[in-house]
């Protein structure tokens, strides 16, 4: 195994345990904006080392994708992105 002299795979492992929010809760405060199937949930950091879940809802009556990123400590949305197919 490589060493990783910029430390990424820590901080990457380190992320879950920075999380207070569940998977589940910010996926229900994405749904609670906009109505559909959530497709995707991923943990990530911002450029501000602020911790979010990135939530994909895809809309079935438009087919639209909609991003949110909900603050993973304290479940606000972040922003909101709509990519319209």
């Amino acid at each position: 195994m490589k060493a990783d002299p910029d430390g990424d795979k820590q901080e990457l492992a380190d992320l879950p345990g920075k999380a207070k929010v569940s998977p589940r809760d910010a996926a229900a405060t994405a749904l609670g904006r906009t109505k559909g199937t959530v497709t995707s949930v991923e943990l990530d950091e911002t450029d501000a080392d602020a911790v979010i879940w990135s939530v994909d809802v895809m809309t079935t009556g438009d087919w639209n994708k909609t991003t949110f990123d909900v603050d993973a400590a304290h479940r606000r949305i972040l922003r909101e992105h709509v990519d319209r197919g």
